[in-house]
């Protein structure tokens, strides 16, 4: 049987059996909507891995029937909103009605609806015929950033979930709370209701299975061309499901033999603007490690977290001889679009993550140095030598916060706009405090503003100011922040949370120097130091239409990015004493302190104490007045010893033994995680918190260790 392509609009070389090698991600999806009462999927992955052909899929009547009970029970409707950008609230309603009232026909006559409350009636009346109704929603991330989509429909949906035996299963790029225009959206208790599923790249055993089937090459069998498939495609679908296509009519055209050149220009008719788009959408850092990557530059320089990001995406493939670009056609198409002809060397990408800039910044940028390419100059700023912190009131010598102090001392000597990158809690604050106290404006005012703790329609007022009369309740003339900053210093913190309006006016007075309050006519000069610190990727918001561009650039002048607290837990135990003062503690409380992973970094560190303090009433805190989720690491199975690690004597030598340190870590996390997930049957919610890790940080090492399920 042969399908069509969503992606390639031709005949696919793939049956149904295989799902593209997503057995495992159709196994898991399917599982929840054949529970007793159905359960929502997000599907995420990176572009071009295959998330729209993995919705397609699970609509055929061929697969609800292999993993259903009762197929004709259900009833799968899919919407791409990619193609219904031009949607709001009624024409959805409308929309997704028809599909319904079409998929529906065969079984029960249902009349369109125009709203929220008829396509409610019409959900009820596939209830009162004993349908479930699963929504496959395609692109879902256009509906969290559009305006016309409010609380008002995500509560809908929620609503349908809770009240009826329906479900979603959506594909986005990345988390759906992450995509979402508003914190208001983002809030929602909507999306509480959904499981995720991640999408990467397949792993080998997959690919080759996928190249392998018999039923693939028809009366040429693709296996002995496995290697040179492999070389043009990676491991991802799209790609190999390109490969195989091509290298099939080349074997039909050459009478049974494959000539390579043939195949690489086959595989480029089809793959070039697939490659070409992907690139596109890559961060900055990612393009200039895959740059140096072709150029032949190797990897050992490059940013770890660049590496691993393009791995775990499936664009960048680990080899012997070091690691290698998904495709050998991706340096001949760069190549032509004149893309190869200048890059970075990975030693300067490695100077950004020394500095802490994360992926796809710009890194700590100086004004007026620029390089021939018309780039930010990256500084390469070593960390202050052990011992010799500058700074008393800031607690830790790790290497990473010395080299914040590096920052610190430069940034403190200039008078150039100052951007903090960094998770909640890892003191974007104090470092801006440092910063000014260190610089020639100590004297004058340091104000402090968190621009998602005020309201949307005040901000342009608290920041600016107004007049007399310009609104309701603007009962005298008040100067805004940047006038009581004057000569002094002003951290806007959570920059990103800033309205569009309110981002046009900051342009104007890190550009001109001036403010105009609201309903005056006339700017008034402003002498102030700007500090801007985020703890969202303002490169996404800018992607995603949620921040303007030029200012954007306007505030990538001296940046850097804080480390968490996983990333200095060196400074932990001085931390702990800097909090406890005087108090006593066992040492085995610090070492689950220490083994913690602490996602609201030194803020919760410091409120954890805090509570232990109170809970030993004045004497030793000890495990019990820990918070429940840090008692709960202790007792972590130790991984089990076999018969070839122990010595002659068969007493158990160390499980470790001739490992190294960062293999044994491994080793021991990737066993631990597997115990946790059998025992907890995979849920997710529950062994992150056995864990005491986030959720996210549990999907990333389940995805480096292989775990998915």
């Amino acid at each position: 049987m042969l399908l069509r392509n969503p992606y390639l609009n031709r005949s696919m070389i793939r049956s149904l059996d295989g799902f593209f090698g997503r057995e495992r991600e159709i196994e898991r999806i399917m599982s929840r909507l054949g529970a007793a009462t159905p359960q929502s999927v997000s599907i995420v992955g990176q572009r071009r891995i295959g998330k729209s052909s993995l919705l397609w899929h699970l609509a055929q009547p061929e697969l609800q029937a292999r993993y259903l009970d009762d197929p004709s029970t259900y009833l799968f409707v899919y919407l791409d909103f990619q193609g219904q950008r031009h949607l709001d609230l009624a024409a959805f309603s409308s929309t997704w009605s028809r599909q319904i009232v079409d998929a529906a026909r065969d079984r029960i006559q249902l009349e369109p609806a125009g709203d929220l409350g008829e396509l409610e009636a019409q959900v009820q009346q596939l209830t009162g015929a004993g349908l479930k109704l699963v929504g496959l929603f395609d692109e879902f991330e256009t509906v969290t950033q559009s305006s016309a989509f409010g609380a008002e429909f995500f509560g809908f949906l929620r609503s349908l979930a809770n009240s009826y035996p329906v479900a979603f299963v959506t594909s986005s790029r990345r988390e759906l709370q992450a995509l979402c225009r508003s914190q208001e959206i983002s809030e929602s208790p909507f999306f509480n209701i959904f499981s995720r599923v991640p999408l990467g790249p397949l792993n080998a055993k997959a690919a080759s299975d996928l190249i392998r089937e018999p039923a693939a090459g028809g009366d040429h069998p693709l296996a002995p061309y496995q290697d040179s498939i492999i070389a043009l495609a990676g491991h991802l679908p799209l790609f190999l499901q390109i490969a195989c296509s091509a290298a099939v009519e080349c074997l039909q055209e050459g009478d049974g033999q494959l000539d390579d050149a043939r195949l690489v220009a086959r595989f480029r008719d089809e793959a070039d603007g697939h490659l070409q788009y992907l690139w596109e959408h890559m961060e900055a850092t990612q393009q200039r490690v895959l740059r140096a990557l072709l150029a032949g530059e190797g990897g050992a320089d490059a940013p770890a977290a660049a590496m691993r990001q393009l791995v775990d995406d499936g664009f960048v493939c680990r080899t012997e001889n070091g690691p290698r670009p998904f495709s050998e056609a991706l340096g001949s198409v760069l190549a032509e679009a004149g893309i190869l002809e200048t890059g970075q060397p990975l030693q300067a990408l490695a100077r950004d993550q020394v500095a802490g800039v994360a992926p796809g910044d710009n890194g700590p940028v100086t004004q007026g140095e620029e390089e021939d390419n018309g780039a930010s100059h990256v500084l390469d700023l070593p960390p202050v030598p052990v011992g010799a912190s500058p700074f008393a009131h800031i607690v830790g010598q790790s290497e990473p916060l010395r080299r914040v102090f590096s920052f610190v001392q430069r940034a403190a000597q200039s008078d150039a706009t100052v951007l903090l990158l960094g998770e909640t809690g890892t003191g974007k604050e104090l470092i801006a405090k440092t910063i000014h106290e260190q610089g020639p404006r100590a004297a004058a005012p340091f104000v402090v503003v968190n621009c998602g703790a005020i309201a949307e329609h005040l901000q342009e007022s608290e920041l600016f100011g107004h007049k007399r009369g310009a609104f309701t309740d603007a009962h005298a003339d008040r100067e805004g922040l940047f006038e009581a900053a004057h000569g002094g210093t002003l951290l806007l913190d959570e920059i990103g949370e800033t309205t569009p309006s309110t981002q046009v006016k900051l342009l104007r007075v890190l550009q001109e120097g001036e403010v105009r309050r609201v309903g005056e006519t006339h700017a008034r000069k402003v002498d102030v130091r700007v500090i801007c610190a985020t703890n969202r990727n303002l490169e996404t918001e800018v992607e995603e239409g949620r921040f303007r561009q030029d200012l954007y650039y306007r505030l990538f002048v001296l940046v850097t990015r804080l480390p968490c607290l996983a990333q200095r837990a060196d400074d932990i135990p001085s931390l702990v004493a800097h909090f406890l003062g005087g108090a006593q503690i066992e040492p085995e409380v610090l070492s689950l302190l220490q083994a913690y992973t602490w996602p609201g970094n030194v803020r919760e560190l410091e409120n954890q104490l805090a509570g232990a303090v109170a809970m030993a009433a004045g004497g030793t805190i000890r495990r019990e007045h820990l918070w429940p989720r840090l008692q709960r690491l202790e007792g972590v199975p130790a991984p089990s010893v076999s018969a070839e690690q122990t010595d002659p004597g068969g007493s158990a030598t160390v499980w470790t033994q001739g490992l190294s340190l960062r293999d044994a870590r491994d080793a021991f996390e990737r066993q631990l995680l597997q115990a946790r997930l059998d025992q907890l049957q995979g849920e997710p919610t529950k062994v992150a918190k056995s864990l005491g890790i986030s959720r996210s940080r549990l999907y990333e090492l389940i995805r480096k260790h292989d775990l998915g399920r």
